[in-house]
C-alpha cells in the first residue's frame, strides 16, 4: 500500500491512526510483524495534500483546510473513527500551520487559497476552540507564510 502525504497519530490504544491526502483512513498495528487495517474515507471537503491537522486532545484530531475552508474533528477513542464537522474557517487555507496552544485551542497560521501562490493569502491567524467548535480571528502577520 502507498499513502500520499500521510498524517499519523498515536492512538490511545497504542496503534497508529493515519489518513492520506485522498482521505483514506487506516490503523497500523505495530505488534509482531505489523498490519494495516483500512477504514472509511474523510469527506471530500476535508481532504488534500495541503490540508493541516493537529491532535488537540488524546484521540481527537482537528483536520482543516485543503480542499475547502471546512474543518472536522476525527475522534479515534472509540471502536472505529468518527468524523464530525465543526465550524468552518473564515477563509480557505492550503499549506497552513496547525499549532496546539497550552490551553488546548488550535492556532492556524499562514496558507493561501491557491497552493503556494500569493492568491487570497491568510495573513490573520485563526484560533479554534474545542469547547465551542468555533474559530476566532487572531493577530495579523506582516508577511505571507506559504510553502
Amino acid at each position: 500500500l502507498q499513502f500520499q502525504y500521510p498524517r499519523n497519530f498515536v492512538a490511545p490504544d497504542g496503534r497508529v491512526f493515519g489518513y492520506d491526502s485522498n482521505g483514506r483512513m487506516y490503523y497500523v498495528n505495530p505488534q509482531g510483524a505489523g498490519s494495516i487495517q483500512l477504514l472509511t474515507q474523510l469527506p471530500s471537503a476535508n481532504r488534500g495534500s495541503d490540508a493541516s491537522a493537529a491532535m488537540f486532545r488524546p484521540g481527537r484530531i482537528l483536520q482543516f483546510g485543503g480542499n475547502s475552508n471546512g474543518a472536522a474533528v476525527i475522534d479515534i477513542n472509540g471502536a472505529s473513527p468518527t468524523v464530525t464537522a465543526t465550524a468552518p474557517m473564515g477563509t480557505q487555507r492550503r499549506l497552513a500551520n496547525a499549532t496546539v496552544l497550552p490551553d488546548g485551542k488550535v492556532l492556524a497560521t499562514g496558507g493561501s487559497r491557491v497552493w503556494n501562490v500569493m492568491d487570497t493569502v491568510a495573513y490573520t491567524a485563526d484560533i479554534w476552540d474545542p469547547a465551542t467548535g468555533q474559530w476566532t480571528i487572531g493577530a495579523a502577520a506582516v508577511r505571507a507564510r506559504l510553502y
